[in-house]
């Protein structure tokens, strides 16, 4: 019995079906079953900086006396840079290194610096 052989990606021949796989099904793409995921932790994050941003102005009054307008200036740049470094790790990230060497990067300098922040 001949062997059913079909041309895949990159002109690679595929024996057995679709994708290799006997029974020639081919998998549906999944990609928009993780939408409602990717939306909540988004929505989450974005709530979460938002009260940050808030008790960060009340923390620099009341605990580092800092006046009102400077302490909603210094929460201003805290709040641009932070919607500012996803789009400087994304150039690196698709520019240098690549995704994954960027997130063992990011990662491992995180856990460097977060002992001496607390």
């Amino acid at each position: 019995m001949a062997a059913e052989v079909e041309m895949g990606a990159g002109g690679a021949l595929l024996e057995g079906g679709a994708g290799g796989r006997r029974g020639g099904r081919r998998r549906q793409p999944l990609g928009w079953r993780c939408m409602p995921f990717i939306i909540a932790t988004e929505t989450f994050e974005k709530v979460g900086s938002v009260g940050v941003a808030a008790n960060l102005t009340v923390y620099l009054v009341k605990r580092y006396n800092i006046g009102r307008l400077a302490a909603a200036n210094i929460t201003n740049i805290f709040y641009g840079t932070l919607n500012f470094a996803p789009l400087l790790g994304a150039f690196i990230s698709d520019a240098y290194l690549g995704r994954f060497r960027t997130l063992a990067y990011g990662s491992f300098f995180s856990l460097l610096v977060c002992p001496w922040l607390f």
